[in-house]
C-alpha cells in the first residue's frame, strides 16, 4: 500500500509536466486583442534549424555582415519530419546577429555576438489566411501582421522549397 501514493504522486507530477510542456510548445502562437502576435520569448529553446551568413534576398551591398539563425517549435518540427508539411500553428523565427572577431583564442573566422539585431516570425495560421510574416525588430513587444503586398509574400511561394519555407537552407529538413 505504501507504494501506491508515491506512484500516484509520480503519475500526477508527470501529467502536470506533460501538460506544461505541451502548453509551452503551443504558446508561441498567441495574439493580443488587436490581432498582433505576441513575441515568442523562448524561441531560442526551440529546434535550431540552420544558420546562414550574409544571406540576402535583395541586392544589399551596403548591408552590414549578419548571421541569420532559424528556429522552429518542437511540435512543428516533429510534424514536418513525419509528413513533409508544416502544420497549422507553425512558427519559424529568424534572428539576425552581428559577427565578431578578435577573441583572445581566435586565429581566424567570425562568431556571433551581442543581442539579436532583428527578430522575425513566419507563421502558418489558417485563421489569419495561411502564412504570414511578423517583424519584431529588437523589441520583445507584439508585432502586427505585415501587409500582403510586401515582398515576402511574393518571394516565399516562388522560391521556398516547401510550403513557402526555405527548407533548402536547412540541411536537416531538405528533401
Amino acid at each position: 500500500m505504501s507504494g501506491k501514493p508515491t506512484t500516484s504522486i509520480a503519475i500526477a507530477a508527470l501529467a502536470v509536466f506533460a501538460t506544461t510542456a505541451l502548453a509551452q510548445q503551443s504558446a508561441p502562437l498567441t495574439y493580443t486583442p488587436d490581432g498582433k502576435m505576441n513575441y515568442p520569448a523562448d524561441y531560442r529553446t526551440w529546434v535550431f534549424l540552420s544558420s546562414g551568413f550574409d544571406m540576402s534576398y535583395v541586392d544589399a551591398a551596403a548591408r552590414p555582415h549578419l548571421f541569420d539563425n532559424v528556429f522552429v517549435t518542437r511540435t512543428a518540427h516533429d510534424a514536418f519530419l513525419k509528413t513533409g508539411e508544416w502544420p497549422d500553428g507553425t512558427v519559424l523565427v529568424l534572428e539576425h546577429r552581428v559577427p565578431g572577431t578578435g577573441a583572445a583564442v581566435q586565429v581566424r573566422g567570425q562568431f556571433q555576438t551581442g543581442p539579436a539585431t532583428n527578430v522575425e516570425a513566419h507563421v502558418k495560421d489558417a485563421s489569419k489566411g495561411g502564412w504570414g510574416f511578423y517583424v519584431f525588430g529588437t523589441k520583445s513587444e507584439p508585432a502586427a501582421l505585415m501587409p500582403k503586398p510586401s515582398a515576402c509574400y511574393a518571394c516565399h511561394p516562388t522560391h521556398g522549397a516547401t510550403d513557402t519555407t526555405f527548407t533548402q537552407f536547412s540541411p536537416t529538413l531538405a528533401r
